[in-house]
């Protein structure tokens, strides 16, 4: 043996060895014959780590904690699968590459477009995962790579839309209009559990609204930190006994609220407390869950009067158009003014941000799709928060340690509907289809080609605002670059046929785009923009002046618009074409290159608007998509279908982690050997996020529990207690700690001293220690090594010796230990027999007759201490398997540690 072990040279060529070996695969352990085909199954799933960047001491006391249970479990023969994975954890890639966009590049995603930003953001995610896959197989993780999975790859594809289906159909998911959380800055909503609440100063209010018609002040007296939500506010809760404002009950108020009128009912709600505050609570329907729910009960109207970028709208000149905290300000000053406010105090308020983008979280009512969590469902007619409460108290779900069972009872009680769409790009689209015409939904729509239908690249007459009609005008130099960066999103498209109008304008377009993706463009004057007649080549300022009346009348479908076409003879002409080549190019995708008028036209046809309307022109080189079904739509028999543009959360797709990836929604083996899972091993702190939705998602999905166990890992914080952070300068880097002391090392500083569900303080001296350990461990095996007696040894007289029953005694204090999931213990208890039994008192006490006795006395001393030695190894393993590994090679040549029985 060398007399160093070299960490970085032993453990990159011995996670190659396993690889190679694939002994991480549980069936080529069976074909080699190290596991029986009737073994008992243990099956885990790597909780996947998000492809924003790197693994951090967390993910490193994850990988030790789990390994150390495969391992185990492989060791004692059973049928072993450990299955790798990485989680696309949308808003959080999303919003890193955005920010990484704008810092090198000055422009946001809208200025990419959806396609090349989506781009930008795989690369990112492909070159994170790759970054992911080194440093995971660097902390010697035994996961089987041939069965890796992504939260985002095809085959999780598949059961994410088979899940919505499937919900869906059970009632349980539905579209719907209710209040959420809005990130203001990443302009999208969150679920509850992605809300980081920061403790700031605020002031709290007590006040009356106003003066009612009489002159007299409103009756009753209410508090807030958010004056400026008080606009929307349409009653006022009191608890049904609170003796001091039952008067009032019932009653109706009109009010001047700081120059707005409102109207305000008092209504009798069990929810208030009576003894908190003034005792009546302003319900502003629009923008608190709470509230909402209050006026659900009472079916109380709702206002918004705050906008998606936490601007006021209503209308009162005071404070429209402004950010929610300056009209805060206005409204405290005109209620003090007006003497309306009886208290002021200075309070500490918890301000809900989003997790991700550090945005301020308006609560605002929108259309989202939600998860019902309160409606019955299905042959047991449970809810699924009563299914996710007896997955743990009767369906044999085991959380450890257990008060945290607590904490998840806790959170179900509190669980509101699930809203599951996100206004993002990157994620799995909500897998719904509606209708083009008339907005009828279809999930899981059979689109069978598509069709974009794009406007021409700017012109000079386009940036003057002159109308162009039939002239024949050139793209200028910003259209020829607007069309070549839609070239490059169309690029991808599979587009087989390219259609243009024959104006000049639109053949350019359409070259360019053909060029790129090596189709010639078909012209057809059909596809024309409005004859203008006499407004041609007039600025838009001269039609206004020469042609008031017309202009007037510009968007009505039989205006001439001086004396040429009409909107009605523009869109006779376009559907025509339209028609005709969806008939003739039938299953093809095909791209459309017209003008803004034309699209106007043709959109208005397609999506069935009022006879007159016309939506909006599009942007220069902008396209639109259309997705051809191969089923009509059941409500008005039309097959032009445009998917929802929203997002499923994230948690939606890990939720079906532990059966997507054994296979599901496919009946195979896996899935019907591994599932449940035996184990579902991750932090305290993604309980809620996602333990609760995996227990959710399989009741309903699979018909019972996921896993058995959940095993709760504590935060790695540093020496002093602190959360780990850049701000702090406090990080420890697993994997400069695993170049630096070994895997093997910071493996087990995280184990040791680290129960389950508790926190542990973590330094660099505390892995340098453990560094000393396989120090110890090497030296331990060069001395025996180095007192191997020359020539044949006879048979081992070890077995009955006394050490043997030590170690043995070690051994099943050690078993019962991992079997408890007690594994800081079991580590401690190999330590010590390693460090201060074995070396420190029985090797010294055996070095007399290694070095003095007969020959026979040192053959039975070496045999001794080997045994001492390698059953020392095999209980170490599950801990530090590289070292274990190479010093069993030594004394073991042709044989591997990792399936030696244990």
């Amino acid at each position: 043996m060398e007399p160093r072990y070299d960490v970085n040279e032993v453990e990159a060529r011995i996670y190659k060895m396993w690889e190679d070996a694939g002994w991480f695969d549980p069936e080529k352990c069976i074909e080699k014959g190290v596991t029986a085909p009737d073994a008992e199954p243990f099956s885990i799933v790597l909780p996947p780590p998000n492809v924003t960047g790197t693994l951090h001491m967390g993910h490193a006391a994850m990988l030790a904690v789990e390994d150390i249970m495969v391992r185990f479990a492989r060791m004692n023969g059973k049928r072993t699968l450990w299955i790798p994975g990485t989680d696309h954890a949308a808003i959080a890639t999303q919003s890193k590459v955005e920010k990484d966009i704008v810092k090198a590049e000055g422009k946001n995603r809208h200025d990419l477009g959806r396609e090349e930003f989506l781009k930008r953001v795989r690369a990112f995610a492909q070159e994170s995962h790759d970054t992911i896959v080194r440093q995971v197989k660097r902390m010697g993780a035994s996961l089987d790579w041939s069965r890796e999975a992504y939260t985002l790859d095809d085959k999780r594809e598949v059961a994410v839309r088979t899940a919505f289906k499937t919900m869906y159909d059970l009632g349980l998911i539905y579209r719907g209009h209710r209040v959420v959380n809005w990130d203001v800055k990443g302009q999208t909503t969150i679920s509850d559990d992605e809300i980081v609440y920061e403790e700031r100063k605020t002031k709290l209010y007590t006040f009356r609204y106003g003066l009612l018609a009489d002159g007299s002040k409103f009756p009753i007296p209410i508090a807030t930190t958010r004056l400026e939500t008080k606009f929307g506010d349409t009653a006022v809760a009191v608890h049904p006994s609170d003796e001091r404002y039952k008067q009032y009950v019932g009653k109706t108020f009109d009010v001047d609220y700081c120059g707005t009128p409102i109207t305000v009912k008092v209504i009798a709600d069990e929810s208030v407390e009576k003894d908190f505050g003034t005792g009546a609570l302003g319900v502003t329907p629009a923008h608190s869950m709470i509230d909402w729910e209050i006026a659900q009960r009472h079916e109380l109207p709702f206002k918004t009067i705050i906008d998606e970028f936490g601007k006021m709208t209503v209308e009162n000149p005071l404070v429209h158009g402004k950010k929610t905290a300056e009209a805060r300000a206005i409204a405290a000053d005109a209620l003090r003014a007006a003497g309306l406010i009886e208290k002021e105090e200075e309070i500490m308020q918890n301000v809900a941000t989003a997790e991700r983008t550090g945005g301020i979280i308006e609560p605002l009512p929108k259309l989202q799709w939600f998860i019902a969590v309160n409606k019955p469902f299905g042959e047991k007619q449970k809810t699924l928060k009563e299914l996710m409460k007896s997955g743990v108290t009767e369906g044999g779900i085991k959380i450890l340690p257990e008060r945290f069972e607590r904490v998840y009872f806790n959170w179900i009680d509190n669980l509101r509907d699930w809203c599951i769409s996100r206004q993002i790009w990157f994620g799995h689209q909500v897998p719904v289809w509606y209708c083009l015409h008339c907005q009828t939904p279809q999930i899981n729509a059979s689109i069978t080609n598509h069709w974009y239908v794009m406007r021409h690249g700017q012109t000079d007459w386009n940036k003057e605002e002159r109308y162009m009609g039939h002239r024949e005008i050139p793209i200028n130099e910003t259209g020829h670059a607007q069309v070549v960066t839609a070239a490059e999103k169309l690029s991808d498209k599979g587009i087989d046929v390219i259609i243009s109008s024959d104006l000049l304008r639109c053949k350019e377009t359409a070259e360019i785009v053909g060029k790129k993706i090596g189709i010639a463009p078909i012209f057809d004057e059909r596809l024309r923009e409005i004859d203008e007649g006499a407004w041609e080549g007039l600025l838009k300022s001269e039609v206004i002046e020469k042609y008031p009346d017309t202009w007037k009348t510009r968007t009505d479908l039989d205006n001439e618009r001086g004396g040429a076409e009409t909107w009605r003879d523009v869109s006779k002409r376009v559907h025509e074409a339209f028609n005709e080549y969806r008939q003739k190019y039938k299953g093809k995708n095909v791209l459309l290159v017209t003008h803004g008028g034309s699209i106007g036209t043709l959109e208005a046809g397609l999506r069935g608007f009022p006879e007159g309307k016309i939506p909006p022109g599009k942007d220069h080189a902008s396209f639109m998509e259309i997705e051809i079904a191969e089923d009509k739509c059941p409500q008005c028999g039309h097959d032009l279908y445009e998917q929802d543009p929203d997002t499923l959360d994230t948690w939606f797709s890990s939720g079906l982690w532990p059966f997507s990836t054994l296979g599901w929604p496919k009946k195979t083996k896996d899935l019907e050997t591994y599932f449940p899972n035996s184990v579902l091993e991750t932090g305290y702190d993604i309980i809620f996020f996602w333990v609760a939705r995996m227990i959710l998602m399989s009741e309903v999905l699979m018909g019972g529990i996921p896993f058995r166990r959940v095993y709760l890992h504590g935060l790695v914080r540093d020496d002093k207690g602190r959360k780990m952070s850049k701000s702090l300068g406090n990080i420890i880097d697993p994997l400069t700690m695993a170049d630096k002391y070994g895997a093997d090392a910071t493996r087990l500083s995280l184990i040791i001293g680290s129960s389950a569900g508790n926190d542990l303080k973590l330094s660099e001296d505390r892995i340098r220690g453990y560094r000393n350990f396989s120090t110890k461990l090497w030296n331990i095996a060069r001395f025996i090594q180095m007192n191997k007696p020359e020539g044949e040894l006879g048979a081992s007289t070890a077995d009955g010796h006394v050490y043997i029953k030590e170690l043995n005694d070690v051994k099943n204090a050690v078993t019962a230990h991992i079997e408890n999931f007690e594994f800081h213990l079991a580590g401690e208890k190999l330590y010590h027999y390693v460090w201060h039994r074995l070396a420190d008192e029985i090797i010294e006490q055996e070095k007399t007759v290694l070095r003095d006795g007969t020959p026979e006395e040192k053959a039975e001393r070496y045999a001794l201490l080997t045994s001492l030695l390698l059953g020392s190894l095999k209980m170490l393993h599950p801990f530090m398997p590289f070292i274990t590994e190479e010093i069993w090679q030594i004394f073991r040549p042709g044989t591997m540690l990792m399936v030696e029985r244990w």
